[in-house]
């Protein structure tokens, strides 16, 4: 047991120092844990090898056990992550009645870097599709000096979108939020079954979807392209996300 505690103690610092420099993220708290997961492991089965005491193997069999069905369901589900994030570049079908841009941050009043890809993508179908309006969805968060629908709002129109085509939902915190109150918008609008483009990053694009679906749009993502440096933690991030989505029976409760 000394050597698990030995082994915890470094293990400890070492995250607490990568956490100060660098802050927590989904990517350094799976790192975390999976390394946990493993001392753990290694220290039980190195117990019971030298004691022989049942409760050492019972625990080093149930962390195998645990690690074993994660790993096999992070595969799967990172998987139909990736596959529909490669596929959302591109917009599967050119008749599109309405776009919903989703919501990504503000920095004060200051887009984020996700939210601007959001938005540039966004503008692409736009200009493409003159006639088309667009839902812009997110409400005021921490940090925040203004809700993030308005920013957006306001970089559509300095770049060309006019304004008599931008509806605002300014309340939404999470994405089954965004979703609902666009479905709202929509129906108030004479949209609601129409063809709907929800653009949004595209590690986002398959819990985005499958929300669309639970709340009957007629609707297919369209997926920014992520800065590489965030881009493995936020596909982290859907996993648990996603999981859970379906722990709640499909509901969204996530950003």
């Amino acid at each position: 047991m000394k050597k698990i505690l030995t082994y915890e103690i470094l293990m400890i610092l070492a995250f607490t120092m990568l956490f100060l420099i660098t802050g927590a993220t989904f990517g350094l708290l799976f790192v975390a844990g999976i390394v946990q997961s493993v001392i753990l492991y290694f220290a039980f089965h190195g117990s019971y090898k030298k004691s022989g005491k049942k409760h050492n193997q019972i625990a080093y069999r149930t962390i195998f056990s645990a690690f074993l069905l994660f790993s096999i369901s992070f595969g799967i589900i990172e998987g139909v992550i990736i596959k529909n994030a490669v596929e959302s570049h591109q917009i599967k079908d050119q008749d599109t009645d309405a776009v919903i841009i989703l919501g990504a941050g503000l920095n004060g009043y200051d887009l984020s870097n996700t939210l601007r890809e959001r938005l540039e993508k966004g503008l692409e179908l736009l200009k493409t599709h003159e006639n088309v309006p667009v839902i812009v969805s997110g409400g005021q968060g921490p940090g925040e000096a203004i809700p993030e629908a308005e920013a957006m709002g306001a970089y559509l129109i300095e770049r060309g979108i006019q304004k008599n085509r931008i509806l605002y939902d300014t309340s939404s915190t999470t994405t089954y939020e965004n979703l609902r109150n666009s479905r709202l918008i929509l129906e108030k609008e004479g949209l609601l079954n129409k063809k709907v483009v929800i653009v949004t990053s595209d590690y986002h694009t398959y819990r985005a979807e499958k929300i669309g679906e639970e709340l009957a749009l007629n609707s297919t993502g369209l997926g920014s392209e992520s800065p590489l440096y965030i881009t493995a933690n936020y596909f982290i991030r859907e996993y648990f996300a996603i999981v859970k989505m379906i722990l709640n029976g499909g509901t969204d409760l996530d950003p």
